[in-house]
Formats: structure tokens, sequence, C-alpha cells
């Protein structure tokens, strides 16, 4: 019989603490997980959404009286609309330094907000609806976690530029009826998706050295710093595709005086924007697809004849004008769009300047070329972003099934 042990045994108030303590110490290594994550965000610029939330909210400059900032701004793109609370912790930490010394507390804020969402397990510890996915994906990478380390996505060669100071433009002067910059801008990068072109979504500052193609469709002011910058780039052989609803404006939302593009880079263009007028229902495009509808404004140009003009105007008071017009400048050129032409003709002028990939695939289906060290092609991963099953093929290969949100990495055979 053995001796009876004299180890004090821990109770149940002993062992409570203990699983308690490993909660905690859980949450708060979770916590700090989190915060490595988002710390290279905290002194990032203020983007998209942000702008009306925060940067042009005025309820958050004051906490008193509560009333105007319980009560919430009102308009398009604000996320605190209608959210009290939220408008009240951005306020908070506005008062407790948000915009001086105390920067980071802005994105201190959304890193807790967002830390829900890579949740894999609910509160009461039943795992999330899209754990079992998650997991299908783990595994995928996990199989090809070498070759990922060893290569990167290949460089895209087309750049589509989204401008916030454009879409500051539009909500304060709005130049087009019904027209909706984000929506537009939206639509607009949909159709470069197509055809599996790779593709960077770039801000007005970012560098154009490495592309072929930049595509800057809905931007009313060009400042001097982004002039400057496209004219190198476009002299040194580079394409630039600018329209529609741009260069009619300065950097201070008001019409140039001189020439509607402004004197100077109409010049540089070899164009002359004679009238602008809206379609009205009656103006349309003759292009080699026959006659096509275009909307918002209509730009007719003067052109030289060493210019090619790829659509006119037909109809309307803007009758034989061009609209459309390729402008060869040094080693690149320019495309003016001077209208928003119909999207199967938009297709076709986006396939000429900014040939595909290669692969195929269904709507919501990203087939990522990468490349190694020495930039050579290494194989490609396919992700499907929706729910429901899509095909793909790669060049040469092919159809292939990828479950909703799956992951099918695909390295270069040797």
């Amino acid at each position: 019989m053995p001796a009876p042990s004299l180890k004090p045994q821990p109770g149940p108030d002993q062992a409570f603490l203990s699983s308690r303590l490993a909660v905690i110490l859980a949450g708060v290594g979770l916590a700090l997980a989190a915060l490595a994550v988002y710390a290279n965000s905290f002194a990032g610029p203020f983007v998209f959404d942000d702008i009306p939330s925060i940067v042009e909210n005025p309820t958050l400059r004051h906490l008193w009286p509560p009333g105007d900032v319980l009560a919430t701004p009102h308009g398009a793109g604000q996320t605190v609309t209608g959210r009290p609370v939220l408008n009240l912790s951005l306020a908070l930490n506005y008062a407790l330094g948000g915009e001086a010394v105390s920067f980071w507390l802005w994105r201190a804020h959304w890193a807790g907000q967002e830390l829900e969402h890579g949740s894999l397990i609910y509160q009461w510890g039943d795992e999330c609806a899209n754990t079992a996915e998650i997991r299908r994906v783990a595994a995928e990478l996990k199989t090809h976690a070498d070759w990922l380390r060893r290569t990167k996505p290949a460089p895209a060669k087309i750049a589509l530029a989204y401008g916030l100071p454009s879409q500051w433009q539009f909500n304060a002067t709005p130049i087009a009826g019904g027209f909706n910059y984000d929506a537009a801008i939206t639509a607009f990068h949909r159709l470069l998706a197509g055809g599996g072109r790779a593709r960077d979504v770039i801000l007005p500052g970012a560098a154009v050295a490495g592309y072929e193609t930049v595509f800057s469709p809905y931007f009313p002011a060009l400042d001097d710093a982004l002039l400057t910058k496209m004219k190198t780039f476009v002299e040194r052989g580079g394409t630039w595709v600018l329209g529609p609803l741009s260069a009619c404006r300065t950097t201070e939302a008001t019409a140039h005086r001189d020439a509607c593009y402004g004197a100077e880079f109409e010049k540089w263009l070899g164009i002359h924007v004679r009238h602008r007028s809206p379609p009205g229902g009656v103006t349309k495009l003759a292009t080699d697809l026959g006659t096509v509808a275009c909307q918002w404004w209509c730009d007719a140009y003067e052109v030289k004849a060493s210019q090619t003009v790829l659509a006119k105007y037909t109809g309307g008071p803007l009758d034989g004008f061009a609209a459309v017009v390729e402008c060869p400048i040094g080693k690149g050129r320019v495309i003016l769009l001077g209208t928003q032409p119909e999207d199967a003709w938009l297709k076709k002028l986006i396939a000429r300047v900014a040939p595909a990939s290669g692969s195929e695939a269904d709507a919501g289906v990203l087939v990522i070329q990468r490349v190694d060290a020495k930039g050579q092609a290494a194989g490609s991963i396919a992700v499907n972003t929706r729910p429901t099953t899509a095909q793909f093929r790669r060049s040469g290969e092919a159809w292939q099934q990828l479950d909703g949100y799956g992951v099918q990495i695909q390295p270069m055979k040797n």
C-alpha cells in the first residue's frame, strides 16, 4: 500500500485561478501579436473613408457639448454616420493628441476594432464558419512554404492611379451629374482585371518608372509634381492613358483660364480642347466597333496630322471632332479619353495597350504569377475570392476548378 502523499493538492479556488491566469496570458499574447501585425500601419496616411470620417469630420474637434459628437455627421463615405459610440471614440483619440504627439492613437483604435476579423473561434469556444477553409489554405501554404520563401510576385507592368484629391474634387465641386468617383474607379479596375492582367493601384505620389502603362481616369486636376513625373514617364517610352473627366480643373478646383486643360499641358500634348459639353443623349462615338454610346462629359479635340484619332463624335454639336486621341511624345505616348465609351470598346483599348497575361478565369478568381530571385518565371498562385466554385486556366493549360475561397499553388516544373 503506497504511503499517503504529503504534497498539498490544489483546491477548487486555486485551480480556477490557474485556468483564469492562462486565459488572461493567452489574451495578452493575442493582443501583443495583433499590435505587432499592425505596427507598421500606425504612422500611415489617412486613406479612403478615413478622409471624410476623420480628417474632414468637424464633430471630432471638441467633446463639449456632447450633442455634436453623438449626433454624428452625415454624408457620402462617412463610416461614422449613425454610429455615435465610434464617433465619440475618435473624438477621444483626438482629445488625447491624435493629431499631434499621439497620432498613433488613431491607428491603435482601428487595430483593436479589426482584431475580431482574424478570429478562428467564437467567444464560447466553437469554431468560426470559415475555420475549415483557413485550414485548407494553411495546409496549401505549408506544403509550398519553401517555394513561397524563394519567390515573390512578378512586378506588375500596369498601374491604375487612384487619386484621393480627385475624390475630394468630385465631392466638393461635382463635374458630371450622377457621377460617383468610387463606383467609377472600381468599375474601371474591373475592366483592367480582365484577362488576368497583373496591375497595381497607386496613389498620385507613387513612382511609375517600372510600369509600361499607367491609367489615370477621373483626374480633374494634375498638380506640377504629377505632371513632371508623368511627362518623364511618357518621354522615356511609357504609355499614359488619361481621362475621362481629367485635366479640366486646377488644384484649387477652378477652371483653367488659358485653355481647357491649361495652355502649357495642351501644348505638350499637341492638341487643343475646342469644345466641352455633356452628350445629352445625342452625341455618340464613331469607332472601329461601329457607333457606341458615351457618357459624362465630352471633350472635343483639335489634333495634328501626326496624331491618331481612335474615336470621333457623331451626331450633335460635336459631330466630326476627335474624342479619343493617341499622342506620340518622345519615345512614348499619351492616349486621351475625352469621354467614356461603352465598356466593350474600352476593353478593346485596354487589350491594345495592356496585353493580357495569358491566364483566364471566372470573375473573382485571381491568378498571380511569381518569379525567382533572378526575375525568372517560377509558377503561380490561383485564389478564389468568392464562396462558390469557379474555373480558371493558366496559359497553355486545361481549365481547372477551384473551390470557394480556395487557393491553389503551382510551382513551375523544372
